[in-house]
């Protein structure tokens, strides 16, 4: 796994004088530049605030976006905004909806097919719960940073 920290976040860690943020993801950190040079490499959570940055690094080629959230949000200005970009730079948007509410005995055959060692439950209302019905569960707080490793 690499991560790609947008020019946006960049700032924010600037601002807050929060270096110890990017050193701690230095050794897998990938800048647009590599991005470019071998795009069929990665996949990225993209945002529009980025789309800027990678379309000059020339990061975009051969590119496709897929939107996995409600089709209702894609009718709205930003989704507009987004369906545009994509029209112009001649990237195709595939939708394959994924609700997010996977049902309990779902999410336990997903975490025994690919042999969990660590569990950490976000966006729920029912992270208390997981230590009743996972192994190896490792809750962090909202805002804490964490290794993936």
């Amino acid at each position: 796994m690499h991560v790609f920290v947008p020019r946006s976040q960049r700032i924010t860690v600037k601002e807050a004088k929060a270096f110890e943020r990017v050193d701690a993801i230095k050794s897998v950190r990938v800048f647009e530049e590599e991005l470019a040079k071998t795009p069929e490499r990665y996949v990225l959570t993209f945002s529009m605030q980025s789309a800027p940055l990678l379309k000059r690094a020339g990061a975009l080629g051969g590119a496709a976006a897929i939107w996995s959230m409600w089709t209702g949000y894609l009718d709205e200005p930003s989704g507009q905004k987004l369906q545009t970009f994509l029209a112009t730079e001649g990237i195709p948007l595939l939708v394959h909806h994924t609700s997010g509410h996977a049902s309990i005995p779902d999410l336990q055959r997903l975490a025994t097919a690919i042999d969990a060692n660590r569990i950490v439950p976000i966006h729920s209302f029912g992270s208390h719960r997981f230590a009743d019905l996972f192994a190896n569960v490792d809750p962090a707080p909202d805002g804490d940073w964490w290794d993936v490793a």
